[in-house]
């Protein structure tokens, strides 16, 4: 009887301790299991080439400055003598020489006895076209007398009888303040050459009274075979007669700044700043 309850008992007790499990079990699939944490996210490693660094930023193009219209425009190869620039080198390259001249920027100034020379070769059955542009004023001042300076000489070119000449004239001359007077033809006293005087009573009226410092003046001188004209800036001469007939070539030397060759000595150049020169023969 005893061992009866003991057997039991037993089986009460591993009743209970598998039923305590069983519903453990059933309370677990009842409840719901938590989500797990989701993984932090990774942050990517940058990667960097050591072999292929990044390209530096392309630099500013820098502009190459336009030349300026009397450099780009005045020479087109078919002159007698182009200089777009006064320097030494221009006026060799050229066939020119210096004599007492001064460069300056790009300018060329003549001493009283100075100028620039070149041989030409020119043909005065088709029209000869001299120009050169002047800045600031012209000295000696025109106020002096003529053999102390009043009268100088802008360029002149001679071959035997044959010749050119402009000058700035003295403030004596026709009771004027400095006019010009260019001179072209065969020289057999002043009879065989034409003239331009720029006075109201010849071939128009035009003097340097009203030129200012630094102003920049424009002068083109036309010969041919029949007449002569001066203009300067917006003055245009009246035409004058070549009084002597004048064909053929003609061997000559021109002269910028001064009276003639033969003649620069006398002391007549004219003290001006001189930018440039153009001779044409077409």
């Amino acid at each position: 009887m005893k061992t009866c309850r003991l057997m039991l008992c037993l089986a009460l007790l591993v009743f209970f301790i598998t039923g305590c499990g069983l519903l453990q079990d059933i309370a677990d699939l009842l409840m719901p299991s938590p989500s797990p944490s989701p993984a932090p996210a990774s942050t990517p490693t940058p990667v960097i080439s050591i072999a292929d660094p990044p390209a530096p930023a392309p630099a500013p193009a820098i502009p190459t400055p336009s030349p300026s219209p009397s450099q780009s425009d005045l020479c087109s190869g078919n002159e007698l003598v182009c200089l777009d620039t006064m320097t030494q080198a221009a006026v060799k390259a050229q066939g020119g020489t210096a004599v007492h001249a001064n460069f300056e920027y790009g300018s060329f100034y003549p001493e009283p006895k100075g100028g620039l020379v070149f041989p030409l070769s020119l043909n005065t059955n088709k029209p000869i076209v001299i120009e050169f542009d002047i800045q600031g004023l012209i000295f000696p001042e025109h106020t002096l007398p003529e053999l102390s300076g009043g009268k100088v000489c802008l360029m002149a070119f001679r071959g035997g009888d044959y010749l050119m000449t402009l000058q700035r004239m003295h403030g004596g001359y026709r009771n004027t303040d400095g006019i010009f007077r260019l001179m072209y033809g065969r020289e057999s006293g002043e009879k065989g050459v034409g003239f331009v005087i720029t006075h109201n009573k010849f071939n128009g009226h035009y003097s340097t009274a009203h030129w200012q410092p630094g102003e920049i003046h424009h002068f083109k001188i036309l010969l041919q075979q029949d007449g002569i004209q001066l203009s300067i800036d917006d003055y245009t001469s009246k035409k004058a007669r070549v009084r002597s007939s004048i064909s053929g070539n003609k061997q000559v030397e021109f002269v910028l700044g001064n009276r003639a060759k033969d003649k620069m000595g006398a002391g007549q150049g004219s003290r001006a700043m001189f930018l440039n020169l153009k001779i044409t023969n077409q």
